[in-house]
């Protein structure tokens, strides 16, 4: 699947022909950086020359490579999990209204930024734009302004107004909306509500990203350039999904999947993880929330009440945590083992981790999945729950909510996962 994936992103290469590529990046969030960096190290491997625009630069970065820095401009993006929403809003209308948010605080930010007005004032060609396909559409006319072929980066399965663009079949009674938790087999309640929720979402879309967008495209390129035909004129999108995981479905030419893209098998993992991951006989069981959500902030009763549930196991629990920013009332039990950054594939295909306990990330799920490692999934936020559905229909993993959550109720469910795979 790897070396399928590399040569549809490196269509424009061969080795007679350095490529000039633009790489408009502009999401703060590490887990859409891992796949879009394989694709810009795969460019600069073959030793074309790109501009990136970022929040993720490199320290050394090689000659071929030149850097617009978006580091520090917006906060990292992360969920505090003690934060309840309580409103009447459906989840999926309070995730878009997020993302929505973050894109277009993101777009306003890089709009202002000397070094990208001065990219749009120089005389440079490029032959190639990358962009990232996910909240806004406001960077769009970097492919018109450069008169070059636009490829669509997206971290996820195809969202609904990505299916519009493309003129991508939808097939709402049998294909679950990103917006959704449903599976394949859904009845006819959940085939009216995933019907609703894309046709909700698209609204939205339209006029909280679209409209606004479209203004802030405007004041950075003149006016001139519609977003909305712009999105109908991508030469390609590669999707971070896979039929395996993301249900089988119709797909036009223009959209490629390319899960499993990230996968590094060059990851080196810590000496003193190796030694703790070697000697841990009665199993591992590794627990992330990846890098946006922050297992510290659980609220204090159900952190502690998640404790005690593993202290009465016998398995070594490896956790992604900053132990210092835990209460200072939290006893932390002495078979759980805490780091602040876990190289998280290779941790996962070691033989000893039996069990992984996750959010429902679509790359973490992605790894679990290749590493043959079932999962306890805690779906949080966007496309998280509807990653754990379709894990919980091939009977590869359990779902829990985060208020289900109580000392028996957890480990009853690692209990069961870890009799069940053993």
């Amino acid at each position: 699947m790897q070396a399928r994936t590399f040569c549809l992103v490196l269509w424009c290469a061969s080795a007679a022909y350095s490529a000039r590529i633009l790489a408009v990046l502009p999401t703060n969030t590490k887990s859409h950086h891992a796949m879009y960096g394989r694709i810009i190290d795969a460019l600069v491997a073959r030793q074309h020359q790109l501009t990136v625009i970022s929040h993720f630069p490199r320290k050394t970065p090689p000659p071929n490579l030149e850097e617009i820095s978006l580091a520090g401009t917006i906060p990292e993006l992360t969920n505090n999990l003690t934060e309840q929403q309580n409103s009447f809003k459906p989840a999926f209308i309070r995730n878009l209204d997020q993302i929505i948010k973050e894109c277009l605080q993101s777009c306003d930010v890089v709009s202002h930024m000397p070094a990208v007005k001065s990219l749009l004032n120089s005389t440079v060609h490029f032959d190639l734009i990358l962009m990232e396909v996910f909240g806004t559409e406001c960077f769009l006319p970097f492919g018109r302004r450069f008169s070059a072929p636009v490829v669509g980066l997206l971290s996820s399965v195809a969202l609904p107004w990505v299916n519009d663009q493309l003129a991508n079949p939808e097939g709402p009674a049998y294909i679950p909306s990103y917006v959704t938790s449903y599976g394949q087999g859904m009845n006819l309640w959940e085939r009216f509500f995933n019907t609703f929720a894309i046709v909700w979402a698209k609204m939205i879309y339209r006029y909280k990203s679209q409209v606004p967008s479209q203004l802030i495209a405007d004041k950075l390129f003149g006016p001139g350039y519609s977003l909305e035909q712009l999105s109908q004129n991508y030469s390609l999108i590669l999707s971070n999904s896979h039929f395996s995981i993301n249900e089988v479905r119709p797909l036009v030419p223009a959209l490629v999947e390319v899960g499993g893209l990230h996968f590094n098998d060059a990851q080196t993992m810590p000496k003193d993880l190796k030694r703790v991951l070697d000697n841990a006989n009665e199993g591992v069981v590794y627990w992330s929330f990846g890098s946006m959500s922050r297992i510290e902030t659980i609220p204090h009763e159900k952190l502690s009440q998640i404790f005690t549930a593993m202290s009465e196991l016998p398995q070594l629990f490896l956790v992604k945590m900053a132990r210092s920013l835990l209460s200072n009332n939290i006893s932390v039990p002495e078979n759980v083992y805490t780091m602040e950054w876990i190289p998280q594939y290779k941790t996962l295909c070691h033989p000893n981790v039996k069990l992984f306990i996750s959010h429902g990330g679509l790359l973490g799920t992605q790894e679990a999945v290749a590493c043959g490692v079932p999962m306890l999934t805690v779906p949080l936020y966007a496309d998280q729950a509807l990653n754990a559905r379709a894990m919980k229909d091939r009977g590869l993993s359990r779902t829990i909510t985060l208020p289900e959550i109580s000392k028996d109720t957890f480990k009853e469910a690692l209990c069961d996962l870890l009799s069940d795979y053993q």
